[in-house]
């Protein structure tokens, strides 16, 4: 309790003698919430109430992360990208999420902000490793050349399993012994396998 800006030596609640008559400036102050002023007028010889709630200060998160401009989404919700502050949110235990385009691990956590009314994040996202995948070639005749990507693959047994990378590839085959070409698209998941069939060049 502050009374005309000084400190009363008493926590609520109290009573404060003050002179009759006049307004006094009364301030209720609680570590994490709003403080509270109100002005008050006491008549002689009667006790004036003042009943104030003091409201809990509204949450704060700063969101940082590494590397900088990820999506962040809070209980389900696109907040914006990093580094980003929210201001006024509820005070209670948030979902958080973090996450980056590319070979990045999303960054997850629970930010309780019940205990406290700011918090500051430091997210890292590891980068992952891309699973990598393969393609299967089959053309007629047996005798055709293949590359993937503008390099030329070494001949095999039939169908020709090429390894790769997840992502779209280039396969073209080849005919030596009339020129003529057949070029097809195939894209890869990580870890599975595009076919790439039905190519006749006889």
């Amino acid at each position: 309790v502050q009374v005309e800006g000084a400190r009363w030596p008493e926590p609520t609640p109290t009573v404060v003698e003050v002179q009759a008559g006049a307004p006094v400036e009364i301030a209720l102050s609680l570590d994490d919430h709003r403080e509270v002023t109100a002005q008050v007028t006491p008549a002689a010889g009667e006790t004036t109430p003042l009943d104030r709630a003091l409201q809990r200060l509204p949450g704060r998160l700063t969101v940082r992360s590494t590397p900088s401009g990820a999506a962040v989404r809070l209980d389900g919700e696109a907040r914006g990208n990093t580094p980003l502050t929210l201001e006024g949110l509820p005070r209670r235990a948030l979902a958080l999420e973090v996450s980056a385009e590319g070979p990045y691990r999303a960054f997850t956590r629970t930010v309780d902000l019940d205990a406290e009314a700011e918090a500051v994040i430091d997210a890292r996202l590891p980068r992952v490793q891309a699973r990598g995948g393969a393609l299967l070639v089959m053309a007629l005749p047996a005798t055709v050349q293949v590359s993937v990507d503008g390099r030329r693959v070494p001949a095999g047994a039939w169908p020709l399993r090429v390894e790769v990378g997840p992502g779209a590839h280039t396969v073209r085959v080849t005919n030596p012994a009339n020129g003529r070409s057949a070029t097809r698209r195939a894209r890869v998941e990580g870890g599975g396998t595009a076919r790439v069939v039905g190519i006749d060049l006889r």
